[in-house]
């Protein structure tokens, strides 16, 4: 009797797994990519850019675990809105920024030193900070934290927020950037693989990357509560 009952709720929890597995892809790819979702990025990754000027300082810094909290909304009228947190922009970039205080110290140094013709290896922090003071630039601290009140996450990250119109066609999410702009097979695309719970966005063979994704590709959204 034990097998029995065994067997037959393995059966029954088959078929329900089956049942939604159907259901889920009945549905329609229109339908399920409705709603808001949510993902977390890279941050040093999606900035990689703004900081390669620094890169024989910054060489072999890992920012790979700094991360940004990033949203997208798709609605029924075909249009779409994308956003990154503001507070997760803002600990992404004070992150990065202690992580590169090092790096700016001795880059400073660097170009101390050469504008004083001598030898990088002789400029001591000692001599550095004097320096500085005769130079009425005040202490390194204070040059750190007037860096640090320049590095807006806007600057870094692009805008906070973006919104445009969206077509779903043969696995590709086509977006323009613009809510006066239809979106069609002409505009900027990424690949789209849906589920009812997420949505994962790669670059699409041959295709435009639309702007402000591509240092982010590949990244899955999962879907928010209703």
């Amino acid at each position: 009797m034990k097998k029995i009952f065994l067997r037959a709720a393995a059966l029954t929890l088959v078929l329900v797994m089956a049942a939604a597995l159907f259901a889920a892809c009945g549905q329609d790819d229109g339908k399920l990519i409705l709603g808001r979702w949510t993902a977390t990025a890279e941050g040093g990754k999606y900035a990689a850019e703004d900081f390669e000027e620094y890169g024989e300082y910054l060489d072999g810094l890992d920012l790979s675990d700094i991360t940004l909290k990033l949203y997208m909304e798709f609605k029924e009228d075909g249009t779409y809105s994308a956003e990154i947190d503001e507070e997760s922009a803002k600990a992404a970039v004070d992150a990065m920024f202690e992580r590169m205080k090092p790096a700016f110290a001795d880059m400073m140094k660097k170009e101390m030193a050469e504008s004083m013709e001598m030898d990088p290896e002789e400029m001591t922090d000692e001599t550095f900070n004097s320096l500085l003071a005769m130079a009425g630039l005040g202490s390194m601290d204070d040059i750190f934290d007037s860096m640090k009140a320049d590095m807006d996450p806007e600057a870094i990250f692009g805008d906070s927020s973006s919104g445009g119109k969206y077509m779903l066609k043969n696995g590709k999410l086509y977006m323009s950037d613009s809510l006066d702009e239809a979106a069609d097979e002409d505009a900027d695309c990424v690949s789209c693989k849906l589920t009812p719970a997420t949505l994962t966005l790669d670059a699409a063979e041959n295709e435009e990357v639309p702007e402000g994704l591509e240092d982010m590709l590949p990244i899955t959204f999962t879907k928010l509560g209703e």
